[in-house]
């Protein structure tokens, strides 16, 4: 006796203002919905969907670094953050310790969410809230990657590298915070036929995408390089 599986596809319907209905892969962020008129009758549909899966940015290979954070009662990320810090249990200096020159203290916001900055480098809210910051909460720690590009930079453009350590955190942690508050997106824009019928192999779809802004930005350039792409 023979299993079969079957998939069950979704699909979502998009209807523009005269009334056509067009069908898409995706259940589009009706804020970032685009539709335009392309050659030989053609319809370009545009839009974003929020990439659920761009969480964890501090994969081996992306350059990132690493947070240790003593939050959440976590020992581990406690004893990383002294040994890169060079202190000890009270926050003083260990004689005994060798801190690393490149890592950058972090204080974190909590309240209903989660937000990271590089120490020292704000004095705004929410983290002037003196109840809901903690202050040195975790310490961004370069990777050998990471390493490579400060160190690099610093050459090249003559810096104090501490400084370009900062700069290069101070980016990890915009990303980082990004990912932690659902601000990542897919691109995608679907080609139609005059019938409304999905083209294949035409159109884009990339994840991935730190920040709306970024986000839409790429999406307006390929609805239009979509629209004005020849026919067959």
């Amino acid at each position: 006796m023979s299993t079969v599986k079957v998939a069950r596809t979704v699909r979502y319907t998009v209807t523009t203002d005269d009334g056509r209905e067009f069908e898409t892969y995706h259940e589009p962020e009706n804020d970032t919905l685009t539709v335009k008129p392309g050659k030989d009758g053609r319809t370009v549909i545009g839009y974003l969907v929020q990439d659920e899966g761009e969480q964890d940015i501090f994969g081996d290979e992306d350059g990132n670094g690493e947070i240790a954070s003593h939050l959440d009662h976590n020992q581990a990320g406690r004893e990383r953050m002294k040994a890169a810090l060079g202190i000890d249990d009270n926050g003083d200096p260990d004689p005994d310790m060798t801190p690393d020159p490149y890592a950058v203290p972090l204080d974190c916001f909590r309240h209903g969410g989660e937000l990271w900055q590089v120490q020292g480098s704000s004095t705004g809210y929410p983290f002037s809230c003196p109840w809901d910051t903690s202050r040195l909460a975790g310490v961004w720690i370069p990777c050998d990657c990471a390493r490579e590009n400060i160190e690099g930079r610093a050459k090249a453009e003559n810096m104090d590298p501490v400084k370009v350590a900062r700069e290069y955190a101070a980016g990890v942690i915009e990303q980082y915070n990004q990912a932690l508050s659902g601000d990542v997106w897919g691109v995608i824009v679907e080609v139609y036929d005059k019938d409304g019928e999905k083209i294949d192999g035409e159109g884009f779809d990339c994840w991935g995408f730190f920040g709306s802004e970024y986000a839409v930005k790429e999406l307006a350039e390929q609805v239009k390089d979509a629209a004005e792409e020849p026919t067959a």
